[in-house]
């Protein structure tokens, strides 16, 4: 990518990118806050990938995004990763010396954890605090200081409490305890087996452990907790309501400071698109910790690693940028449609 001919332009140009375990987005624009293209990749995350493979997908949706945004590396401010499984140090710092090599030695980079971006996209570079309920589930909070707290996030063996993984493990162990006659009977039981196509619970079994990306697959499995929940079956509606409980309790520790009381509470990750399942945790929320200013963003984490870049160099996020960002990302996503 060093050596890629210079565009004679004076528009000082920023890159975000939110990397996760299922793929990579990246999004390119200018001072202005003007999004030129949004890109999509492999995953990059460092702690289910190599870090060639990393390296790799980064590096390819950088450059898709800037040939199709006929951007130069003359012109690139700032690059912003928010990168799943970048927690620590010494993975960011490997994850940049791999990059380096091919990125321009004048274009500065910061590397931090994919929550980053996904709470900027809701907050605009402010203090908040985002709370992610996707296959896994994490919070984390920003303070005006710039400190940053995380709850959360120890993956599906440890932790992970009111995700996709645990809302979807939960039903599997519901529909075989109702198996085993040691559990109440449950619409997930029919709609399983309809799933699958099989005719008896035992046959589940092969299905599931057999399938390579396991954690994902049973992720996949709360959908028809919140239809059965929405059907009013008692089982998937108790799940639901421990789940939600969980994800309070990653938001609670936040709440014990007077500026995150008064701060954005943004939430990010696939279990919230479920309005079923964001509806009962916002007023289950709103009951255990008084009044939330919930936000749902209205752009990607990529977008929200975009703002960060355009912070990072310096720039304020006014009203302006803000209004220009979320009408040129709207009309990037329609032009990708």
């Amino acid at each position: 990518m060093k050596g890629m001919e210079q565009v004679q332009s004076d528009e000082k140009r920023f890159i975000g990118i939110d990397g996760g375990g299922t793929k990579t987005t990246c999004v390119v624009g200018n001072e202005k806050g003007e999004i030129l293209d949004v890109v999509h990749g492999q995953s990059s995350n460092i702690r289910s990938s190599s870090l060639d493979q990393v390296k790799q997908a980064l590096l390819d949706v950088i450059r898709n995004a800037m040939n199709q945004s006929e951007t130069s590396f003359g012109q690139v401010a700032f690059i912003y990763f928010a990168l799943a499984g970048s927690d620590r140090p010494e993975a960011r710092k490997r994850i940049a010396e791999a990059l380096r090599p091919s990125i321009a030695d004048s274009v500065p980079l910061r590397i931090d954890n994919d929550a980053m971006g996904a709470l900027a996209s809701g907050t605009w570079g402010g203090p908040g605090t985002v709370l992610i309920a996707g296959t896994g589930s994490i919070a984390y909070s920003r303070y005006s200081t710039g400190r940053v707290i995380r709850v959360g996030g120890w993956g599906y063996l440890i932790g992970d409490e009111g995700s996709g993984y645990d809302v979807g493990r939960r039903g599997l162990s519901a529909v075989f305890e109702e198996f085993d006659g040691r559990g109440e009977k449950t619409l997930l039981t029919s709609f399983l087996l309809n799933k699958y196509q099989v005719s008896e619970v035992p046959d589940l079994i092969p299905i599931i452990y057999n399938r390579e990306e396991i954690r994902g697959e049973i992720a996949s499995l709360s959908k028809l907790v919140f239809t059965a929940a929405s059907h009013g079956d008692s089982i998937a509606s108790n799940i639901i309501d421990e789940a939600t409980g969980e994800l309070i309790e990653l938001v609670r520790p936040a709440r014990l400071n007077p500026e995150m009381c008064k701060a954005p509470l943004v939430l990010c990750g696939g279990l919230f698109g479920n309005e079923y399942f964001k509806n009962q945790f916002v007023g289950k929320a709103r009951e255990q910790l008084g009044e939330l200013q919930v936000v749902h963003p209205a752009v990607s984490p990529a977008a929200g690693a975009f703002i960060l870049a355009m912070q990072s160099f310096g720039i304020q996020i006014d009203q302006g940028v803000r209004r220009r960002i979320e009408e040129s990302f709207i009309q990037c996503v329609k032009k990708r449609i």
